[in-house]
Order: structure tokens, then C-alpha cells, then sequence
């Protein structure tokens, strides 16, 4: 089978490899914060789970179905230390962590909460990747102008825009047509799931998200 990615809503994705094994992404906690959080609750059972820092709309592994391990094979996990916000996360909660999942040749890199704008470093360990999750809501994590810097900046296969205002959400976050305005052209999937192999030219791709 195709490697896939699947977005559940705001941070949460699921990657599901050529031998059918699937590793989720930050999995959150329905019903959070004084139920601003309306995203419906994940129910299927995953290989493996991770998560880029400890706040509960990133951090539920502990109520998903079935004791997920730490990611294995087919699946390596890389870590980039990130700050909250452009003043070392002294705002919103200190660091985050970005992945770099490696997957059938392929690199999907997670920004988690990033709050500031690409740095050398950053650049030095994320460049290059196939596919990038970005965050564009603003509020929590950085808005749609850093966002399209980071995009612009790592320059990777596709970039998929996450962590913004849905039906399903009741957070200070804006919609993700903020993002969209500053690229000339990106494609709406209009479905959940995309085959990462089959995706040959850079872009944005806008995911609906599944659980919403």
C-alpha cells in the first residue's frame, strides 16, 4: 500500500506506511479547554504515538486505544527543539519539539507549536524535507506570515497548513484562508488523506480535517 497521511484536525495526523503500520501525531484531547474543543475523539487503535510537547490538545497518547510504543520500524523519529514564542517560551509554555519522521524514503516534518520564524538552525536540520506541517492560526503558535516563511524557506514537496479555526474549534485562531492568500496557487484535497508517493510538485495542500 502507498504511504499516506491522514489529518484527524488542528495538530493531529496519522501516517500510515507501505506494510499498513501507522504512527500518530500529536493526538488530542477532545472536549478541552471548557469545551472549546469540539474535535471528535479518536477512536482507532495505532502502531505508535508521539508527541511534540506536553499540552493536552498535542499530548493524549495516554487515552488512545491500545498501548501505542514508542516509534519503531518502518518509522524513525527525529527531534528539533523550537520555542513556544518569539521570547523562549517564556509566553506560552516554554519549548516544542519538531519532528522529523523518515518513513519509505520519504521525510514528513511536524513545526508543533513553533511561535517564532525560521532560524539557522532550524533551517541547518529541516530543509529539504518532502512534507511540512505547518501551523498558521495565530494566537497559540506563529500566523500566516510566518508560516509562509517557514513554507517558503524549507521549500519542501508540499506543505500542509494545520492548527487553525474550524466549526471544530472555539479558540482565538484564524482560518486557514489567511495562510492560503499569500500563495498564488494551492490545491484543496477535499478529503483527509493524500498518497505521499504520488505527490511530485511543491505546493500547499489543504486537508479536511477528518474528525471535525
Amino acid at each position: 500500500m502507498p504511504t499516506t497521511i491522514t489529518f484527524e484536525g488542528h495538530a493531529t495526523f496519522v501516517i500510515t506506511a507501505n506494510d499498513g503500520s501507522s504512527l500518530v501525531i500529536d493526538p488530542y484531547q477532545s472536549g478541552v479547554f471548557g469545551d472549546a474543543f469540539r474535535y471528535r475523539p479518536l477512536v482507532d487503535t495505532y502502531d505508535f504515538a508521539v508527541a511534540t510537547h506536553d499540552h493536552v490538545d498535542h499530548n493524549a497518547i495516554d487515552i488512545l486505544r491500545g498501548p501505542p510504543a514508542k516509534p519503531a520500524p518502518p518509522f524513525s523519529v527525529r527531534r528539533h527543539r523550537l520555542s513556544h514564542d518569539e521570547y523562549d517560551g517564556r509566553r506560552r509554555g516554554g519549548d516544542v519539539d519538531a519532528l522529523v519522521v523518515s518513513v519509505d524514503g520519504l521525510s514528513i516534518a511536524h513545526l508543533s507549536d513553533v511561535g517564532h520564524s525560521p532560524r539557522e538552525q532550524d533551517i541547518a536540520a529541516l530543509k529539504g524535507c518532502d512534507c511540512l506541517l505547518v501551523p498558521c492560526g495565530g494566537f497559540y503558535t506563529i500566523g500566516a506570515a510566518q508560516a509562509a516563511e517557514w513554507v517558503e524557506t524549507l521549500q519542501p514537496r508540499i506543505a500542509i497548513p494545520m492548527h487553525y479555526l474550524t466549526k471544530a474549534i472555539a479558540l482565538p485562531l484564524v482560518a486557514v484562508e489567511v495562510f492560503l492568500a499569500r500563495f498564488p496557487t494551492y490545491a484543496r484535497a477535499g478529503v483527509s488523506s493524500i498518497n505521499l508517493e504520488s505527490l511530485d510538485s511543491t505546493g500547499v495542500v489543504v486537508l479536511e480535517p477528518r474528525s471535525a
